[in-house]
């Protein structure tokens, strides 16, 4: 199980998910559903797992998340979602996630990074 801290910060629109340990799937779709349906979504997210991991979570349980996630997102113009993953396992796990949702037709950016300063380059790339 998982320690999962959630800011908010309001001046660039980003909301970031700290995760330590090990987030299962459950955790995962929770905090997705919460962040999609019981709020208005920000416009950047950052999912950092510098301390945690999503080693398990099986690819089959990450296209489902990828699945639900499709079904409740609202996509907006320049929505960006950054994972900085240092670790291979985690960094390959977020490759999935990235891959799985892919539609050309989506405005979503999604990228995968292995470390903190270079995620936020890419989502904030004027600051």
């Amino acid at each position: 199980m998982a320690k999962i801290t959630k800011s908010y910060e309001s001046d660039i629109d980003l909301t970031i998910f700290t995760v330590e340990g090990e987030i299962t799937f459950d955790e995962a779709w929770e905090q997705t559903r919460i962040f999609y349906l019981n709020e208005k979504p920000s416009k950047l997210a950052l999912w950092n797992f510098m301390l945690g991991t999503l080693a398990p979570i099986s690819s089959q349980e990450m296209e489902v998340l990828v699945k639900r996630t499709e079904t409740i997102a609202t996509r907006k113009e320049g929505e960006k979602v950054a994972f900085v993953a240092p670790k291979d396992i985690d960094y390959g796990m977020a490759r999935v996630f990235q891959a799985l949702s892919e539609p050309k037709s989506s405005p979503l950016e999604i990228e995968i990074f292995r470390d903190m300063d270079t995620a936020q380059k890419w989502l904030m790339p004027n600051l």
